[in-house]
């Protein structure tokens, strides 16, 4: 899921990952607040792929014409001349984020990186040169959610063809050196023990889906933090996706509400978007917590658009909203969290495993272990609230409504009175 793209941008550093053996060990860049892929190699393409998203809510690796040149005709005969595609050369509609509908045509392809090659890859090459602003996308999602009926996508054929032992994947999300390793695990990376909770069946108002498709998990409360100062925002389970290619927090309206309202301070509406001061929301953060484990990621994080007024700064949130149960089954947390937290999602056995991240700076050398079976190399435990998992649709009358907002120091001359009632 593609949210409008926050400008920040953050430089690479000097520490490198090696990859173990029966691991894949792909670099990205950090850059807009997303996660892109730039050292994979594509067959036939000359050049290594650039501002290509990495998306774990999506499953398809979808390239643009500038990221495969010749675009989707050329990208049909490449199909057509290689050995063992078959039929390969079919038409599929999809669209990502913004952007308008694209039509993908499926090839067959190669791809390579440092110390691997996946002899055989499914790619779906776009008629247009971008993607909502981006070359591509490297789907690693679960395959019910393909966009080119059901088929191997990376991770899969990665396993199948043996480079990984298990389709099981960690995102380093540290801005400095980002990266992500397929198959095994960088205890370098992280912090304490990794912590295990389950992916999470959606659940419709009577019933829960009979299968997975998306990298959701529970969340059972949120809060808003500045200093001592804490404001519950949602006491009521509701499953979010781990989305790396989402920068902005989508929630139910209940929620959102919520938010506006602990953060008081001076606002002001402007074509439907609320800015606030800018001071102001720097002090706070938001705690999420996932079955026990707790993420904090500051409110600058979700900065958006800025302006002035009166001569304070004014900032605007990355923040959507969703009908649970109307138009969606679930929020989606900011691809923020995963600068704070090491992330293991386990499709083989539909888990994720979340750790605190390890600042790079404050790392040694790279320490990668593969994973291999059913049991982990490295030290694992249950969430503390591994079974206080959600089971009953989210319904927003049931969560917490809040009145009150957070009490803003009274020496900055930008502050004014809080605000007690939402803003719409």
């Amino acid at each position: 899921m593609l949210v409008k793209v926050v400008c920040a941008w953050a430089l690479a550093g000097a520490q490198g990952v090696f990859a173990a053996k029966d691991t894949v060990h792909i670099p990205l860049r950090y850059v807009d607040s997303m996660y892109l892929v730039e050292s994979v190699a594509v067959a036939g393409s000359g050049r290594p792929l650039q501002n290509v998203l990495l998306d774990t809510g999506s499953s398809d690796l979808v390239l643009g014409e500038n990221a495969w040149p010749g675009g989707a005709e050329d990208g049909q005969n490449r199909t057509n001349n290689s050995s063992g595609s078959g039929n390969d050369s079919d038409v599929y509609k999809s669209q990502y984020g913004s952007s308008g509908p694209l039509e993908l045509t499926k090839v067959t392809t190669s791809l390579s990186g440092t110390g691997w090659n996946l002899a055989r890859a499914i790619a779906g090459v776009a008629n247009e040169s971008e993607i909502d602003g981006f070359w591509g996308v490297f789907g690693i999602g679960y395959r019910t959610i393909e966009a080119m009926d059901q088929y191997d996508n990376f991770p899969i054929e990665a396993k199948k063809q043996g480079l990984i032992a298990r389709n099981a994947y960690a995102l380093d999300g540290n801005p400095v050196r980002p990266s992500i390793l397929f198959g095994g695990i960088d205890t370098s990376a992280y912090s304490g023990t990794l912590m295990k909770t389950s992916i999470n069946y959606e659940v419709g108002p009577t019933r829960a889906r009979s299968y997975i498709t998306a990298i959701v998990v529970t969340v059972n409360d949120v809060s808003a933090v500045s200093g001592s100062q804490k404001i519950p925002l949602s006491q009521e389970r509701l499953i979010y996706t781990l989305d790396s290619a989402c920068n902005g927090w989508v929630v139910p309206q209940r929620i959102y509400n919520n938010l506006i309202s602990a953060l008081g301070g001076p606002s002001f509406v402007s074509n439907d978007t609320a800015f606030f001061e800018h001071d102001a929301l720097s002090q706070v953060s938001l705690t999420f917590n996932i079955t026990g484990f707790e993420v904090h990621v500051p409110l600058p994080d979700l900065f958006d658009e800025y302006t002035t007024r009166n001569g304070s700064v004014y900032v605007s949130l990355l923040l959507s909203t969703v009908d649970i149960g109307k138009n969606s089954y679930e929020g989606t947390l900011p691809n923020a969290v995963f600068k704070y937290m090491y992330t293991v999602f386990d499709l083989d056995d539909d888990h994720v495993f979340i750790a605190s991240l390890r600042p790079y700076m404050q790392r040694g050398g790279a320490a990668v272990s593969a994973l291999s079976g059913r049991s982990y190399p490295v030290p694992t435990k249950l969430a503390s609230a591994y079974h206080s998992s959600y089971t009953k649709m989210y319904t927003e009358s049931l969560d917490v409504s809040v009145s009150t907002s957070f009490a803003w120091n009274s020496t900055s001359s930008s502050h004014a009175p809080s605000l007690s009632t939402s803003i719409a």
